[in-house]
C-alpha cells in the first residue's frame, strides 16, 4: 500500500511537508487522509495505515495544499510550536553552521597499524597485487590536498632529511581515504594505463601513479593480507568514505560547494554538492516496515543538498568551492544514496534548474525509546 512516507519538518515555520509514495496509482476520491495530534491515518480502498508522529505534534485541522496525483499524496500541515525555536511572536536565533564533529565516529579516518609482513589484495577479486611488504613506519599525511614539494620528513638524523613526501619500501603514508606506497612494491598482477592502476584480473580501478612515481591506492579498493596470521584487513565501505570526504571538505559556510572528483586517465568524473540546509530533520518509515496497521515513524537528521554529476567538464574555481579527489566507487556510492533520497519526493519537487534535490543522511536512525 505505502512505498515510503517522508515528513520534512520545519519547526521555525511551524509546518510539516508530507510526501507519501504509494505502491499503485489512486485517484483523489480513492484516498482519505485523517490527522490527529500525533498520527497520520491514510485510507485507500478500505485499507488503513496509521503513522505515529512521536516527535512532532500536529494541528489536526490545519491540513492544506492536499494533492493526490498518480501514486503520490502530498500535503502540508501546521505543527505545534517547539519552545526551542520560540513562537510566532518571538524567535530564538542560533548559529546555523554545521558541526563537522557531529558525524558518527564510525566515519573517522581509517586506522592503519603496523602489520609487519603483509600483502595488498584487490578488494573485488582478492587478486594479490603487491610483493611481500615489511612495514616499519606508518605516517599520516598533512591533509587531503597536500603539496609534497612543500613538506619533508625527518629521519631522526640532523644531517639526513627526506625532501618530498615519497615513502620508502618499508613505509606507508596515509590520508583519510587513501594510502601511498613505493612503486617498487607492485607485482605483475597490476596493469598501468597511463597513470591509472588497475587490477589485471577484474579490471577494478585501484588507484593512480603520482608524479613522483609513488603509488596512491584507495582504502575502499584494496584489502590487506597479513602474512603473520593469515588474516585480512578489509577495505573501507565506499559510502562511509563518501561521508568522510564530505566531512573533510566542508566548512559549513553559506553558499559553499563541495566537489568530489575522480581522475581516470584524461577523464574527470565530478559530483557537485551544494548544501542548502545543514540541519534538516525528516521522519520516515522504519527500515523494515511490517504489515501492521500502525507504524511509528523514525526521525533522521540529514543535509539537504543540490547535486549533479558531470564528466569531462571544466569547473570554474571560486573561493566557496572545495575539492576532494576520491575513488570512482565513492562517487558512485554517494550518487546512489542521493538518487534514492530524491525518489522519496514527487517529480515536481526533485529538481531546481539543472540540479537534483537530495538528502545525505549523516547518522543512523536516532533512538526512539
Amino acid at each position: 500500500m505505502i512505498e515510503s512516507i517522508t515528513l520534512e519538518l520545519r519547526p521555525r515555520l511551524q509546518i510539516c511537508n508530507v510526501f507519501i509514495h504509494l505502491k499503485k496509482k489512486v485517484n483523489s476520491t480513492g484516498a482519505t487522509v485523517k490527522l490527529s495530534k500525533e498520527s497520520i491515518k491514510i485510507t485507500i480502498e478500505n485499507n488503513t495505515k496509521t503513522f505515529l508522529t512521536k516527535f512532532v505534534k500536529l494541528i489536526p485541522d490545519s491540513l492544506s495544499t492536499l494533492n493526490v496525483t498518480s501514486n503520490w499524496i502530498c500535503f502540508r500541515v501546521q505543527t505545534i510550536s517547539d519552545p526551542v525555536f520560540g513562537s510566532f511572536k518571538t524567535q530564538i536565533i542560533t548559529n546555523p553552521a554545521f558541526n563537522v564533529n557531529s558525524l558518527n565516529d564510525s566515519f573517522k579516518t581509517t586506522e592503519l597499524f603496523n602489520t609487519g609482513k603483509c600483502r595488498i589484495m584487490c578488494a573485488c577479486c582478492e587478486n594479490i597485487v603487491s610483493k611481500n611488504m615489511y612495514i616499519k613506519r606508518i605516517l599520516p599525511l598533512p591533509d587531503m590536498n597536500y603539496d609534497s614539494s612543500e613538506w619533508f620528513c625527518c629521519k631522526h638524523n640532523h644531517s639526513n632529511t627526506m625532501h618530498n613526501l615519497i615513502p620508502s619500501e618499508s613505509e606507508i603514508f596515509y590520508g583519510p581515504l587513501f594510502f601511498i606506497i613505493h612503486s617498487n612494491l607492485l607485482n605483475h598482477n597490476l596493469k598501468i594505463d597511463e597513470n591509472v592502476v588497475i587490477c589485471n584480473r577484474c579490471l577494478q580501478y585501484l588507484g593512480k601513479i603520482l608524479p613522483d612515481n609513488s603509488l596512491k591506492l584507495w582504502n575502499c579498493a584494496v584489502d590487506y593480507n597479513l602474512l603473520s596470521n593469515s588474516q585480512s584487513k578489509t577495505a573501507t565501505d565506499p559510502f562511509n568514505d563518501f561521508l568522510l570526504a564530505i566531512k573533510t571538505s566542508m566548512i559549513g559556510m553559506i553558499g559553499e560547494e563541495i566537489i568530489l572528483q575522480c581522475f581516470i586517465g584524461k577523464e574527470i568524473q565530478s559530483l557537485i554538492l551544494k548544501p542548502m540546509d545543514w540541519h534538516l530533520n525528516l521522519m520516515i518509515e522504519p527500515k523494515e516496515m511490517s504489515d501492521d496497521n500502525i507504524v511509528t515513524l523514525q526521525r533522521i537528521s540529514v543535509v539537504k543538498v543540490l547535486y549533479k554529476y558531470e564528466t569531462d567538464k571544466n569547473i570554474i574555481d571560486s573561493v566557496n568551492k572545495s575539492y576532494c579527489e576520491v575513488s570512482f566507487s565513492v562517487i558512485r556510492a554517494g550518487l546512489e544514496h542521493l538518487l534514492a533520497s530524491t525518489k522519496r519526493f514527487p517529480r515536481l519537487h526533485r529538481t531546481v534548474t539543472d540540479y537534483y534535490i537530495g538528502h545525505i543522511c549523516l547518522e543512523n536512525f536516532t533512538d526512539n525509546t
